[in-house]
């Protein structure tokens, strides 16, 4: 399944990750986790509306960035190898949610984007890596929606 989300979300990631004022944060849950993972691209942790996350420095890749794929991928460091065998273990699918704050105001956020889910997750001694993709519509029998005069009303014009 391909990443079916925003070029405008990848665009603010992309310049926000880059930035020395916004901070990109990642949540990545399972059922069978007993907490979710609460990660800050930083070398420092980040309290944002009462939860901390672990400053744990990641990489993007995203969708098109030379290697012509049509998905995205996080890399964070497995800093105590506690993450890497907790992801390890869960089966089926991780969600993972992105949120983009400011350093000045964590507790507001710029830019979020859930629904997403991490595949083909690989841990090592390292790192932690994943392919992180969206529910496409592309996947979806047609027609996955219907057209209707609310949601298209060119149509019944």
């Amino acid at each position: 399944m391909t990443l079916s989300t925003t070029a405008k979300f990848w665009e603010q990631v992309a310049l926000l990750a880059h930035s020395q004022e916004a901070a990109v944060l990642m949540v990545i849950d399972h059922p069978s986790f007993l907490e979710p993972i609460r990660i800050v691209n930083d070398t420092k942790d980040l309290v944002s509306r009462g939860e901390t996350y672990i400053g744990w420095p990641a990489k993007f890749r995203l969708p098109g960035d030379g290697s012509g794929s049509k998905t995205a991928e996080v890399m964070y460091q497995n800093v105590g190898l506690e993450t890497g065998d907790i992801i390890r273990r869960a089966k089926g699918d991780i969600s993972i949610l992105f949120d983009v704050v400011l350093y000045d105001e964590p507790d507001d956020s710029i830019y979020d984007h859930g629904g997403l889910k991490l595949r083909n997750v690989k841990v090592t001694g390292t790192y932690v890596s994943a392919e992180i993709v969206g529910h496409g519509t592309e996947a979806q029998p047609w027609p996955a929606t219907r057209n209707s005069p609310a949601r298209t009303p060119a149509l019944y014009a």
